[in-house]
């Protein structure tokens, strides 16, 4: 039954074959045939051709839809549309690898809709084909931030790139929904990473910002899902906890991780300073590390305490590097996985390499006050180290309050007279 049925099949074919002869233009034109016949998946088994430009033939059931088929056994579907002044062609894709008969023929029922609606699908598929996908909109982004934004901030924004090509980078700027960025984003949040989910998005909205502008799109997907709240985190590591993590510090082996938390600890420098400090920026003997790149955009000097300094020495320079990774080359990448073994070992909670640079800020605030604090953290504005680094409790405010309003004291109550009997 089933060799009747390809028989049969073949027969069809060179029937149609038979039916009109195919004579391609001088310009090398595919056939522009009327032949007629049901497409399904068992007539599309047998159509086959060995004619050089294909054999083309219109479906009974779908006005307009058509399968070419082409030497070799590829199978193309496109649609046939608008008046006889205007005719129309737009091509599906090929059976198997890029689109099924099903859906081939929705598109394309789709297609002539439009049309008779008075739309221009060829139009809008050139429109949208002009679209670039998120892949190749993100590498000339790259390339604009490189002439306008700082190295340190490039550095960031790689990391969230990566992710965004992981995710998006086969779409058009036009096919990304919110919804989908907040599913990535929800995942950053479930893992803790309520901040790292809100710089992901905001990434993205500033890619898609620039995407708005160009005429890609018309509106910013990123600016339709809601970020996570951000409060100012107020740890501070406390005078046990501090010893606990020195001591923690002391039975580390790996000497560079050791170098690095040492000037955290004692220099209050940012977690990505210590982990891309190099030794030629070190002057051990003045007390100086010279930082090159810095938040601020700008070459700055911290001081390193004598003690520290003579802690340095005594580790051994393993490349250009402090805290070099595993070839030398670079600085070490795993670093937040680190903290949490140390901090484990010190047995701290809810502690991040962050707060060693809070923890010092409060202890230079409380003994030297404000300035110092703002001088010994680098901040260009002194509302920074108010807001973010300072951890005044009521205690303390109010031990304040009392020395600086003395006539607040309770005056001395005296006791009172008796009285004299008559």
């Amino acid at each position: 039954m089933r060799k009747a049925e390809e028989v049969t099949g073949e027969r069809e074919s060179k029937s149609l074959e038979r039916t009109k002869e195919t004579k391609l233009t001088k310009k090398g034109r595919r056939p522009r045939g009327s032949r007629l016949r049901n497409i399904t998946n068992r007539f599309l088994e047998t159509f086959r051709t060995d004619k050089p430009g294909g054999l083309r033939v219109f479906d009974t059931e779908t006005r307009g839809f058509a399968a070419t088929a082409y030497p070799g056994g590829r199978i193309v579907f496109g649609v046939r549309f608008g008046n006889r002044l205007r005719r129309r062609w737009i091509t599906l894709g090929e059976l198997g690898t890029e689109v099924t008969l099903a859906a081939a023929r929705s598109r394309a029922r789709e297609i002539v809709s439009e049309s008779v609606l008075g739309g221009d699908p060829v139009g809008d598929r050139r429109r949208a084909n002009a679209i670039p996908l998120l892949r190749d909109f993100l590498e000339d982004y790259a390339a604009w931030s490189e002439k306008t934004k700082k190295a340190r901030t490039l550095r960031g924004e790689a990391v969230y790139r990566k992710v965004a090509e992981r995710h998006f980078g086969s779409l058009r700027l036009d096919e990304i929904a919110p919804a989908a960025l907040r599913e990535v984003a929800l995942s950053y949040t479930k893992a803790g990473q309520l901040y790292s989910a809100n710089r992901f998005l905001s990434f993205l909205s500033a890619v898609f910002s620039q995407a708005v502008k160009l005429g890609h799109i018309a509106t910013n997907p990123a600016a339709a899902v809601p970020r996570n709240a951000e409060r100012p985190r107020k740890r501070v590591l406390s005078a046990a906890e501090l010893a606990a993590l020195w001591k923690a510090l002391a039975s580390e082996p790996d000497a560079g991780l050791r170098a690095a938390f040492v000037l955290m600890v004692t220099t209050g420098c940012r977690s990505s300073e210590a982990r891309e400090a190099r030794w030629k920026d070190l002057d051990l003997e003045a007390g100086v590390w010279t930082v090159p790149d810095t938040k601020a955009g700008e070459a700055q000097e911290i001081v390193i305490p004598a003690a520290a300094c003579e802690l340095l020495k005594a580790i051994p320079k393993a490349g250009p590097f402090v805290c070099p990774g595993r070839f030398g080359d670079k600085p070490r990448a795993d670093f937040w996985r680190v903290w949490k073994e140390i901090a484990a070992r010190a047995k701290l909670t809810d502690a991040t390499p962050h707060d060693l640079r809070r923890t010092l800020s409060d202890l230079i605030r409380r003994s030297a006050g404000e300035a110092v604090a703002q001088a010994a953290l680098r901040h260009a504005d002194a509302r920074t180290t108010v807001r973010h680094y300072s951890a005044a409790d009521a205690g303390e405010i109010r031990e304040t309050v009392a020395k600086v309003l003395p006539f607040l004291a309770k005056p001395e109550t005296k006791p009172a007279r008796k009285r004299r009997r008559a």
